[in-house]
């Protein structure tokens, strides 16, 4: 079975978020004994959302060293790293100005009178 399969025998895929582990986590690499402590076995709905529904099928555990409570036990995979793969995400942020009632908040500020929405004197300007 292939080990980047979800399920594959004596495989555990574990999800490591950047931030967590940028904050105080310890370096590891292939070859090196882990033992991480699980936050949960099912991608969320956001998770899925997010990472799309391909990725999170992939996914056995969800990892979280921040969560650790002494009162509960804790579900955690413990074994020797076989291979790390980093997913990155790009996100494309576009901004448009609306106007109030097409889309922009209800208590936007509207240009005053005589004075020109910004995004049509943009336009206006780049058709002279």
């Amino acid at each position: 079975m292939d080990p980047l399969t979800r399920g594959a025998s004596d495989t555990t895929r574990v999800w490591l978020e950047t931030w967590e582990w940028a904050c105080c986590g310890d370096p590891f690499g292939v070859g090196d004994e882990v033992d991480l402590l699980v936050d949960r076995r099912t991608p969320s709905a956001a998770f899925v959302e997010n990472a799309g529904a391909t990725l999170a099928a992939t996914i056995d555990a969800i990892e979280s060293h921040h969560q650790e409570t002494p009162d509960v036990t804790e579900d955690r995979v413990r074994g020797r790293v076989h291979a790390i793969h980093a997913v990155v995400q790009e996100h494309v942020e576009r901004r448009h100005l609306r106007r109030p009632g097409f889309g922009a908040p209800p208590d936007a500020r509207m240009p005053a009178e005589g004075e020109e929405f910004p995004s049509t004197a943009a336009t206006s300007a780049m058709a002279s």
